[in-house]
């Protein structure tokens, strides 16, 4: 009980959960306010959500130890931290001028594709779109968009964040993609393992959760929970601040996709962007705790699968 009591306080009181409780809050009140909400409504509806992450996050707590150091970008160096996540935050620039490059491609926004001077960038566009994606397509449940998207963002979300950390020292164990605890992760195995359960199981389903554990789930989880964050983590001594850095960085990834190809009104976009900041943040301490990547991967996908 005193483990879970100093866990709570941090997080009600440490700078990095405080900002992204009051992101979120802000965020749900503005949106509920854009429905019609009473600002009191507003209020109880934000807080009620954040107190269900409270709680999934305390019981993260309970159930685990500290295994964050299977993450051996955690002990890097700090100039060798400090050129990875520079380089690595390069990369995560440019994937969010992928992002716009796409939803431009894809008609909805009306501008001229922002990559398009860039050499071979056509000619690879092309390459995630043709013959292989199209026979991927004969395969139960997989989508030739997500498809095409897996692959157009892989070398960005795992390839290229991978080889940083191994050219910085980072040895090919300690990406946490073996060992560490599992008990953490039981619990919501469960209930999104349920949630799919009670909503059906078919072949195309099944081939939908793999197709969406690869192209979401595993590039997400790699990046942002695999590689910022335990170097984000590093350089601010503060598993708070990195993950908050994390969760921040992911859900502002999401805000191309409902600005433009969603189309939502702008409270209600930066509302779903502070959701995926949070949901990150949950994911996020997962990871820190149970020292695996994996189970959230699993999460994440069953969590996506549920909300399509």
């Amino acid at each position: 009980m005193m483990a879970l009591a100093g866990f709570l306080t941090q997080l009600f009181l440490h700078p990095g959960s405080l900002t992204l409780l009051i992101l979120y809050l802000a965020a749900g009140i503005w949106r509920h306010l854009y429905l019609g909400y009473s600002f009191v409504g507003a209020l109880q509806t934000s807080l009620l959500t954040i107190f269900f992450y409270i709680l999934a996050l305390g019981a993260i707590h309970i159930l685990s130890g500290d295994h964050s150091g299977r993450f051996q970008a955690r002990r890097l160096g700090l100039t060798a931290t400090k050129v990875a996540l520079i380089l690595n935050m390069v990369i995560y620039g440019f994937l969010w001028l992928v992002l716009l490059d796409r939803q431009q491609r894809l008609g909805y926004l009306a501008s001229p594709p922002l990559l398009n001077q860039l050499p071979g960038w056509d000619s690879y566009q092309a390459w995630t779109q043709g013959s292989l994606v199209q026979s991927l397509t004969a395969i139960p449940g997989w989508h030739s968009s997500l498809i095409s998207s897996m692959f157009l963002l892989l070398p960005f979300f795992v390839l290229l964040p991978l080889v940083l950390l191994l050219v910085c020292g980072v040895r090919p164990g300690g990406f946490g993609f073996a060992g560490g605890d599992i008990k953490p992760a039981l619990p919501f195995l469960g209930i999104f393992g349920a949630a799919f359960v009670l909503a059906g199981v078919s072949l195309p389903r099944l081939g939908l959760l793999l197709l969406t554990f690869l192209a979401t789930g595993f590039q997400e989880g790699v990046f942002y929970r695999g590689v910022l964050q335990p170097l984000w983590v590093r350089i601010s001594q503060s598993a708070a601040w990195g993950i908050a850095m994390a969760a921040i960085l992911y859900g502002l990834a999401y805000l191309p996709h409902f600005l433009f190809r969603s189309q939502l009104a702008v409270p209600l976009a930066f509302a779903e962007a502070a959701g995926t900041m949070l949901f990150g943040a949950f994911l996020g301490y997962g990871v820190h705790r149970s020292g695996m990547l994996w189970p959230w991967i699993l999460i994440h996908a069953l969590n996506n699968l549920a909300a399509w």
